[in-house]
C-alpha cells in the first residue's frame, strides 16, 4: 500500500512536471510568435515607409521635369518669337526684298535729273 501510494505520488508529481513544462514550452511558443509578428509588423512598416519615401521622390522629380520641361517650352516660345520679331524687322526695312521695286518695301530707284 506505502509503495502504491509512492507510485501514485510520483506518477502525480511527474505530470504535475509535464503539465508545467508543456505550459512553459506553449508560453515560449507563443512569445516567439509575438516576436516573429512584431518582426513582421516592423519589417512590413518599414516597406510601407520605404514606398511612401519611394513615392514622395517620384513625386518631387515628376515636378522638377514638369518644371524643367515648362521652362523649356517657354524658352522654345521666347526664341521662336525673338525669331518671328527679327523677321518682321527684315521685312519692315526700307531696303530689301526682290527686284528694284521691292515687294518687301524695297527702296524707291529716284531718277537722276538731266540738265540741258
Amino acid at each position: 500500500a506505502l509503495q502504491e501510494r509512492e507510485q501514485r505520488e510520483a506518477q502525480r508529481k511527474a505530470a504535475e512536471l509535464r503539465r508545467r513544462v508543456n505550459e512553459e514550452r506553449w508560453a515560449a511558443m507563443e512569445e516567439q510568435r509575438a516576436k516573429v509578428l512584431l518582426i513582421e509588423e516592423d519589417a512590413r512598416q518599414t516597406l510601407v515607409e520605404q514606398q511612401r519615401a519611394r513615392r514622395w521622390e517620384l513625386e518631387l522629380r515628376l515636378k522638377d521635369d514638369v518644371q524643367r520641361i515648362r521652362r523649356l517650352h517657354e524658352e522654345q516660345e521666347r526664341r521662336e518669337l525673338a525669331e518671328r520679331m527679327r523677321v518682321d524687322e527684315l521685312r519692315d526695312r526700307e531696303s530689301g526684298g526682290e527686284g528694284k521695286r521691292g515687294e518687301l518695301g524695297g527702296r524707291r530707284i529716284l531718277k537722276k535729273k538731266k540738265n540741258e
